[in-house]
């Protein structure tokens, strides 16, 4: 099921991101996303049961957004992404061989390091 709400943003994304990666046994390197058996899959797939940094990011903009938000969104959310991976290659930094699930979460709380603080 797909929804829109004009309140969610791209830090919502990632927190939601964050939330899909916080079980190690959730997050995978080298594809998008695999499903349980490791076979690579689409990270909006039902099957899919790990997913990359940004199969996990399309995963949830494509449970929080309808379709014509989905991308925007996610495009967003990457950015804020990017400006904090080194170099800004989120998917070569996700798949290098001595990177750790804990550095990703990591990554993503960079990220959320930058939501504008709202004054009253």
């Amino acid at each position: 099921m797909t929804y829109c709400k004009p309140d969610i943003n791209e830090y919502d994304v990632l927190r939601a991101t964050k939330e899909l990666l916080k079980d190690p046994k959730n997050w995978t390197q080298g594809k998008s996303a695999r499903d349980v058996n490791s076979v690579p899959c689409e990270p909006s797939s039902p099957q899919a049961t790990c997913w990359c940094l940004t199969g996990a990011a399309y995963k949830v903009s494509a449970s929080l957004f309808n379709k014509s938000n989905f991308s925007e969104n996610w495009l967003e959310a990457l950015h804020l992404l990017q400006q904090v991976v080194p170099g800004g290659w989120i998917g070569p930094w996700n798949d290098a061989k001595d990177r750790t699930h804990a550095e990703v979460l990591n990554m993503i709380d960079l990220a959320l390091d930058q939501e504008p603080i709202e004054r009253s």
